[in-house]
């Protein structure tokens, strides 16, 4: 697996134009915050996850999560 690049305060837009058809919705994120990322929000880096880039805040898996469902509901 690759870098991923994660933006933490986005919606994906074909999710969002299929939310509407489904009764209910299992949200299942875990695999991503277990692999090398960049995290992005208001598009801007603001840390990264097992990557070592130069002046960027290796970041708790913990943050992660709490943004992305923050995000969510």
């Amino acid at each position: 697996m690759g870098l991923f690049n994660l933006h933490l305060d986005e919606f994906d837009e074909l999710l969002m134009t299929l939310i509407d058809e489904f009764d209910y919705i299992i949200l299942n994120a875990g695999h991503w915050f277990t692999h090398p990322a960049i995290y992005y929000e208001s598009h801007r880096i603001i840390g990264c996850h097992f990557y070592n880039l130069h002046s960027v805040t290796d970041l708790p898996m913990t943050y992660d999560y709490c943004c992305v469902f923050r995000t969510l509901l």
